[in-house]
């Protein structure tokens, strides 16, 4: 079974490790184990002690393979997301924006398109750092990953801006050779791009000592540049069609390394925010089948909908708890209909023993829960 939790500082050495499989351009997963400590760190300050309005926080979640009890290595996967972008260190990217140009002489009509550097100070949230272990990409892992920030932003809106963004890893082969950052950054920074992402991964400050102060014509660069600003990287195509599904959309910004797109949403508008919903644990489904309507009797007028049974599959966290106790997993849930809502309560619902131990939840606990793809809603 897997589960998504805040991570713990006895994680480090698996984080580490997970750090290892990564290549160039996740910038916030560097192979560094005192800058993961130290991320590590502000994580549990964050959770720990959340701001009364957005600042610098990160709150950086873990996937791990509660299955695997004994083994050494139950770390499969990071994501995080950042309250704010700004403040103390800038978020930096390029602006495309397009000129018409005219001559009534030549009779020519033509558009030119460049890069205008953007240094903001007050930037939205953002989510990043997310990756999973090569070896453990499989049917559904890398969209519940995802999307458990969402469920998390669900529950504590007052942690984040209004709205969210997330960078986009660009084109960059296996040798760490950006086309874009060939042809621009490495003329103002003198050092290949790995060593550029690894630097920013310290310490951003020499980006705003040696970017580009002024617009950059994109038809005065080679066409392999041209050919890859806002694109994203081929292992990073299907991240970017989960977060479409959810309400993010390509605002023009790239990054200024790797030229790779920067995609946004209204943090309210997220289709995980829009259709989170609570119910009642009611009863424990017992090996997949659900509990008896006599079971349930003692409960009010309520019975498994049998006829029509739901084969989706919902993130499922408890509700109610502090950001820290924040635990995320995958399941069905067994919804009950003809339940008369007297008392105001959240509706009952049935869900596996096994996940709700994983959960730590009780009978008569409330759960959040989402489906885990858009256009898919309970019973």
């Amino acid at each position: 079974m897997l589960l998504v939790r805040p991570i713990r500082a006895t994680d480090l050495d698996a984080l580490v490790m997970l750090a290892g499989e990564a290549s160039f351009g996740l910038t916030s997963l560097p192979p560094d184990r005192n800058l993961l400590a130290e991320r590590i760190e502000k994580s549990l300050r964050s959770f720990a002690f959340p701001a009364r309005k957005p600042g610098s926080e990160m709150y950086l979640f873990v996937l791990e393979d509660a299955a695997a009890e004994f083994s050494e290595r139950k770390i499969r996967g990071s994501a995080a997301v950042y309250a704010k972008l700004g403040g103390y260190e800038p978020f930096y990217a390029y602006d495309i924006q397009t000129e018409e140009l005219h001559s009534a002489d030549l009779n020519i009509h033509t558009s030119v398109s460049a890069l205008t550097p953007l240094i903001e100070h007050d930037g939205p949230s953002a989510i990043g750092s997310l990756f999973l272990s090569p070896h453990f990409r499989r049917r559904s892992t890398g969209r519940f990953l995802s999307l458990c920030r969402f469920l998390f932003m669900g529950l504590f809106p007052e942690y984040f801006e209004d709205k969210v963004i997330a960078e986009m890893r660009g084109i960059v082969d296996s040798n760490g050779e950006s086309p874009l950052w060939n042809a621009i950054g490495r003329h103002f920074f003198h050092v290949d791009y790995p060593r550029a992402d690894y630097l920013s991964a310290v310490n951003k400050a020499f980006i705003n000592d040696l970017m580009p102060r002024h617009p950059i014509y994109m038809e005065l660069l080679p066409d392999s540049a041209r050919a890859v600003i806002g694109r994203v990287h081929p292992n990073t195509a299907p991240a970017l069609r989960i977060l479409e599904q959810e309400g993010f959309q390509k605002t023009g910004l790239v990054d200024i390394f790797d030229g790779g797109p920067i995609v946004s949403c209204d943090t309210r508008s997220l289709r995980c925010v829009r259709e989170l919903r609570y119910a009642r644990i009611e009863s424990w489904v017992s090996h997949g089948h659900p509990p008896s309507n006599d079971a349930l009797r003692f409960t009010g007028p309520a019975h498994v909908h049998e006829n029509h049974p739901d084969h989706r599959e919902y993130l499922i966290a408890p509700a109610g708890n502090q950001s820290e106790e924040f635990r995320v997993a995958l399941s069905r849930i067994h919804f009950l209909d003809e339940y008369v809502n007297s008392d105001g309560q959240p509706p009952p619902v049935c869900i596996a023993e096994p996940v709700g131990q994983t959960l730590n939840l009780q009978i008569g606990d409330s759960i959040a829960y989402v489906s885990l793809r858009p256009g898919e809603k309970e019973a």
